[in-house]
């Protein structure tokens, strides 16, 4: 698939998404989830050149309500943390003991 294909059918699926009255947590997934991956790895590779392990729950969660907004979806502080919840649950990010959370897909 060419890169202006990819980024057609990204395109479309934002306007889905926007068309529909109330987004739910798999439509901000969706559309943030590539960026806030490369974002959290960047920041765990930061981290650990500082000498610190992973992330803060509410550095994600702003990351999370900022990557949204620059794809023109409004949501709440509850919203994004109900995806951080998700990427949670689904495996996406992990906190070991002592440490901060880490991007593990």
């Amino acid at each position: 698939m060419s890169e202006s294909s990819a980024l057609s059918q990204k395109a479309e699926g934002l306007m889905e998404i926007l068309d529909r009255s109330t987004l739910t947590v798999a439509d901000v997934r969706e559309a943030i989830i590539t960026e806030l991956a490369r974002i959290a790895k960047d920041k765990m590779r930061e981290e650990e050149r500082a000498g610190k392990h992973g992330f803060g729950r509410e550095w994600l969660v702003e990351r999370i309500m900022e990557l949204a907004k620059k794809n023109g979806l409004d949501i709440t502080r509850e919203r994004a943390e109900a995806v951080f919840a998700s990427l949670e649950e689904d495996g996406f990010i992990f906190k070991p003991e002592g440490g901060g959370y880490l991007w593990t897909r």
